[in-house]
């Protein structure tokens, strides 16, 4: 399978519906559908019976005189009769159309770089594509370069369409096809003969084991190393059993935080393996997990919990002057003297609550949690060990989680043994845990 590079600008596996890699929106006019008997990669291809096509529009289809490559693979009874893609339109609008029968660049009135096809082989998965290239029009069939042409009009058209012969869908296709990954770039991205993607047999196994941990607006994922894998993809989804959009490509070790989450949100993960020709494995097991917000004690505060006489029991976020106040009220001499209830403000609500002296069986104070222990990993597997504050915590996670929006890209923690500095950059940092440590 293909990969979302910074050149590409359209990108559709047939995986999940019409889902678009780089976000673009897809129409179906007519009844198109998956089809898992039939396809050059992963679980699926894209059937598209005769009279139907799909439409996107996005601004940067619109080439102008830059350089471009449309790619894809087809399967038809009848491949020469078929119109596999086209931006081209009726109109004054230049547009690129790559059919069965030629390839050009124009609209209805205007052709340039027209390139025949030759024939393809009928029931045959077949890759095609076309790549402008400093003014040249190239036409490839199967890694091959079949000929090429002058070509400098720019490509204004905004709309794409699979499976017809203009943009909007007028002169749909009239042959039932198969469509599988296919992919729109601004680059040339092939200039000379090459060997198409995806024709090596996919042998890589799926991980395995996959685990989430949840935390405060971040979930933890591990897995099992696959033989033979040089990268893994991260997939997520809201739902079980997906459909899964991928949050994460090129990952190098077998672990991921995902901290694009939102407390409360259950999500459904799942990972694939990639070996070094680019072959994707099937998905893992799902994992699932519900990022949560911890509630720590704040600094200079103890948790009091107190036992009733019904069993019951109450706990309290206090300061040490409370508590020490608690206990010097509970261990008065004589319990008649003053009030025979001890008031406490209730964190949740804002509202108050007395418990009786003559009630109280008994009561223990967990000291605060000042410090935190803090292990980072390292691209390279080296780890990072820094005991830090609640508060110094805290902003590591959140520029962590928007390193893009953050005025630097590292972070500086002062070291204790010699109480130097060490810059650790975020794009180097593969995962993080955090241990509480006892004051």
């Amino acid at each position: 399978m293909y990969l979302v590079d910074q050149y590409t600008v359209s990108l559709l596996h047939f995986e999940d519906g019409l889902k678009d890699e780089c976000g673009n929106i897809w129409t179906a006019k007519g009844s198109v559908n998956e089809d898992t008997t039939n396809k050059i990669s992963g679980n699926s291809s894209l059937y598209i019976p005769a009279n139907t096509y799909l439409t996107s529009i996005n601004d940067n289809y619109a080439f102008r005189s830059g350089d471009f490559t449309i790619d894809f693979w087809v399967y038809s009874a009848s491949p020469n009769s078929c119109y596999f893609t086209s931006s081209s339109v009726i109109g004054a609008t230049l547009g690129i159309a790559v059919c069965g029968d030629a390839s050009w660049v124009g609209n209805n009135s205007v052709l340039e770089g027209r390139l025949p096809l030759p024939t393809i082989p009928a029931n045959t998965w077949t890759h095609i594509s076309v790549v402008r290239y400093q003014g040249e029009f190239i036409l490839f069939i199967q890694g091959k370069l079949i000929s090429k042409a002058k070509m400098s009009g720019a490509i204004s058209s905004k709309q794409f369409a699979i499976g017809a012969r203009y943009n909007d869908g007028q002169y749909p296709n009239t042959q039932p096809m198969f469509i599988d990954e296919f992919r729109i770039s601004n680059v040339a991205r092939w200039t000379t003969d090459f060997t198409p993607p995806n024709t090596t047999t996919e042998t890589i196994d799926a991980p395995t084991n996959l685990t989430a941990s949840a935390g405060d607006s971040q979930v933890s994922l591990s897995w099992n190393a696959v033989e033979g894998a040089a990268s893994y993809n991260v997939k997520r989804s809201t739902t079980a059993g997906g459909p899964y959009t991928t949050i994460a490509t090129n990952v190098p070790s077998t672990s991921y935080l995902d901290a694009t989450v939102t407390n409360g949100t259950m999500y459904y993960y799942v990972v694939t393996a990639v070996d070094s020709s680019g072959n994707e494995s099937a998905n893992s097991n799902e994992a699932s997990a519900t990022p949560n917000k911890s509630t720590p004690v704040p600094t200079g505060q103890e948790l009091l919990r107190i036992t009733m006489s019904d069993s019951s029991e109450r706990e309290y976020k206090v300061s040490k002057v409370v508590v020490e106040d608690f206990i010097k009220w509970f261990n008065r001499n004589n319990i008649t003297i003053g009030n025979t209830s001890y008031m406490f403000n209730k964190a949740i609500d804002g509202g108050k609550e007395y418990l009786s002296c003559s009630k109280i069986i008994s009561f223990e104070t967990i000291s605060t949690k000042e410090q935190i222990f803090l292990r980072i990993t390292m691209s390279d597997s080296s780890e990072r060990e820094y005991k830090v504050s609640v508060a110094e915590l805290d902003n590591f996670i959140k520029l962590f989680k928007y390193t893009t929006e953050a005025a630097a890209n590292f972070y500086v923690f002062d070291k204790d043994i010699d109480s130097s500095k060490e810059y650790l950059f975020f794009e180097k940092i593969i995962s993080f845990e955090v241990m509480e440590l006892t004051k």
